[in-house]
């Protein structure tokens, strides 16, 4: 049996939303005892997304994501057999169909923070890459968000590049995974890995292969939520007045501030701010959990 899951782009955004999406879809399966999982992304009317005022704004942009992240999230997932990318919206005659109620003419979004909640449980990360590679002892990965979107999220990066040093004169070796809007790094005591950025195999190979793997809450922390073989930590969940992280949002969506997920490879340190030492104090603190 196949389960068909059903990504409506004219209700649902190219982005690392996606991610709710693909582990509600694969605890579906489970349920219904499905063999395998086939994903259809259905085209929006606005040059084969949904007509908003989003970003990404550009439907160049758009295209880039949902080829970058959408469907290379797809080969992370083992039970993905294939991926359609339609052309024109039509009804699919299929047995067993994600969301439940699906209809073509009536799309279902299933993605966001309260969809992603849902899904958590200390035994499930089926997000893999094919080939597993050996944990490093001392590398610890910065994922920086920097992007254009919504700027009061980013990282403060002076805070995050002092905290490299002061990791590097502790013996850890940093590497960093710079978001595509982000300006040139300084020379220093670090990688910057640029293919990590668009490539997401590269990224995933990254997060499975650090020994700790450090955030701010973003899409790229989302997936590393769900990935079997990732140890992560987000210095900072939440920012005032920022939608999808403020306070009110994060309690709405079953993660109220000071709480922890039901997964034993994610920590969230709820930092009010981003200061090298509590950069540094995440990194090490992960390090003395591991060893525990």
């Amino acid at each position: 049996m196949l389960l068909t899951a059903v990504y409506d782009l004219a209700v649902s955004p190219p982005t690392f939303d996606f991610v709710a999406f693909l582990v509600s879809a694969e605890r579906r399966r489970l349920e219904i005892g499905a063999d395998a999982l086939e994903v259809v992304l259905m085209p929006g009317p606005a040059g084969g997304f949904r007509a908003d005022q989003l970003p990404p704004f550009t439907v160049e942009a758009r295209l880039g994501m949902r080829r970058n992240i959408v469907e290379a999230m797809c080969a992370l997932l083992p039970s993905c057999r294939s991926i359609w990318i339609l052309d024109v919206r039509h009804a699919l005659n299929r047995e067993q169909v994600f969301p439940v109620g699906y209809r073509v003419e009536d799309p279902i979004s299933h993605y966001g923070t309260r969809r992603m909640i849902e899904c958590i449980s200390p035994d499930f990360a089926p997000l893999t890459t094919a080939l597993p590679a050996s944990r490093s002892s001392r590398v610890v990965s910065f994922s920086m968000r920097e992007s254009s979107y919504w700027p009061t999220r980013n990282v403060c990066r002076k805070a995050w590049l002092e905290a490299a040093r002061v990791l590097d004169r502790k013996g850890f070796e940093v590497a960093i995974i710079p978001d595509i809007d982000a300006p040139a790094f300084p020379d220093g005591p670090w990688t910057v890995n640029h293919v990590a950025a668009t490539d997401l195999m590269e990224r995933a190979r990254v997060y499975e292969t650090a020994a700790v793997n450090l955030f701010v809450a973003s899409g790229p922390m989302c997936m590393a939520l769900f990935m079997k073989r990732a140890r992560s930590v987000v210095v900072r969940m939440e920012f005032d007045g920022a939608p999808c992280t403020n306070a009110g949002f994060l309690a709405a969506s079953g993660l109220p501030p000071g709480s922890q997920l039901d997964r034993p490879e994610f920590h969230i340190a709820w930092a009010k701010e981003e200061t090298p030492e509590i950069i540094v104090r995440c990194a090490e603190h992960s390090f003395e959990r591991m060893a525990a």
